[in-house]
């Protein structure tokens, strides 16, 4: 009865892990994170490539996907052998290994099905600490990996034995002989593979070999996750790009930083953008400009100067970054990205990636490009610019509305009278 339970339970995490998931995919991709518990517990959709807690997530192989799910099946394999053949007293085993068939089921599935697991528990702390975005499947294998741990350093055992009748001394002479081999043996190969050795702080009873057989692995486990204490850039990057392919239409104030050869101009005023290739940024200080796209041609009109600069929008042209936040282009396959380690985002709990052209994917005039985002919701605050010899635009958002209804009006451009008009 308790091995059908065991089977049970793993069934039921596993339907609940896989209705969990869809229900993030509804719910979450392209929305802010939803917070549940202030500077605690939120909610983020997030897509893993790796294992629990996007662990190996940043590991390029073509191989990965199979290894990881060949991993999976194994390690499904060894738990259902444990199930059949772990003696029926052993309560706690059984309830640990049931939360491990529902966990490797949930992600072994979801990676076959989709190539990724779907993330979407996040836990930090102000912030300042946030632990890998993990999903039910995940916590499920935790908790079963903590269980077997504790059983092995703390447990004494099944005391309701199967057999009425005590070991003799014979047969407990036996079993600590074949047990202290076999842990010498593991052990050993421990220390082949460069992993600390140590000594366990009791002298391991025979019925507690089964804990004893999992916990290196599970200990191996547990620290790999810890070590994985943030996310990769990559695995921003992509959340990132997942965020801003569901944002059709944006509102925000905007400041504009240019440095060129020493010079220093600060500008400001108020960006629309919509679908598909629609854009006004309308500069109000320190002098009026006005930059439209209708999604054919671009206008640029300098009022002071009462001349506009009509030239044909080219919405293919990836090596332009602020077209992301249209929607264009696929920041991982068109730069190598990686965490800005030279400067410091202007808000200190920010995300700052730099991003640099793959010159087999575009040629643009520019040798890198930072973005700043929020961590908790992925929101693009800055985007700068910077060429080979150092001067950089600096494009600072501010007030940021997102899929909002514009009035198409708004991206409509006619040539006011009495102005120098140049065509490019």
């Amino acid at each position: 009865m308790i091995r059908l339970f065991s089977i049970l339970l793993g069934l039921s995490i596993f339907g609940l892990d896989l209705w969990s998931k869809s229900w993030a995919k509804s719910a979450l991709i392209g929305q802010q994170a939803w917070t549940i518990i202030e500077g605690f517990f939120r909610l983020r959709y997030v897509q893993n490539e790796g294992i629990a807690f996007g662990f190996f997530h940043s590991l390029q192989s073509d191989w990965k996907k199979g290894l990881l799910s060949l991993a999976a099946l194994l390690a499904l394999g060894i738990v259902l052998h444990y199930i059949r053949s772990t003696p029926m007293g052993e309560r706690r085993l059984f309830l640990a290994f049931g939360l491990l068939v529902g966990g490797i089921l949930g992600n072994f599935t979801d990676r076959l099905l989709n190539g990724f697991v779907v993330d979407f528990l996040e836990l930090h702390w102000q912030d300042r600490f946030i632990w890998p975005t993990f999903n039910l499947a995940d916590a499920a294998i935790t908790c079963g990996v903590a269980i077997i741990l504790i059983d092995t350093l703390f447990g004494r055992g099944n005391e309701e034995s199967v057999s009425s009748s005590k070991p003799t001394d014979a047969t407990r002479q036996e079993s600590g002989a074949s047990l202290k081999a076999w842990t010498g043996r593991l052990w050993g190969a421990s220390f082949k593979i460069g992993l600390p050795a140590f000594r366990l702080p009791y002298q391991p009873t025979a019925n507690c070999q089964l804990p004893t057989a999992f916990s290196l692995p599970c200990l191996l486990l547990l620290t790999c996750s810890a070590l994985q204490s943030a996310p990769s850039a990559r695995q921003v990057v992509q959340s990132l790009q997942q965020r801003y392919d569901q944002v059709h239409s944006l509102a925000a104030k905007f400041r504009q930083i240019t440095e060129d050869r020493g010079i220093t101009q600060q500008e400001e005023g108020i960006l629309l953008m919509k679908r598909p290739g629609r854009m006004r940024w309308e500069y109000q200080a320190p002098t009026q400009k006005l930059f439209v796209a209708d999604g054919e041609k671009s206008f640029y009109y300098n009022v002071a100067e009462k001349q506009v600069v009509e030239s044909e929008l080219d919405l293919e042209d990836r090596g332009s970054p602020l077209l992301f936040l249209m929607g264009k282009g696929q920041l991982l396959s068109d730069y190598e990205v990686s965490f800005e380690t030279s400067e410091k985002p202007l808000i200190e709990s920010n995300w700052l990636l730099r991003l640099i052209p793959r010159p087999s994917r575009i040629q643009p005039d520019y040798e890198y490009v930072l973005v700043e985002a929020d961590r908790p919701t992925l929101r693009i605050h800055r985007i700068s610019v910077i060429d080979p010899i150092g001067n950089r635009n600096d494009y600072i958002l501010t007030e940021v509305q997102e899929n909002l209804p514009i009035q198409e009006k708004k991206f409509r451009f006619k040539i006011p009278k009495d102005v120098e008009r140049i065509v490019q």
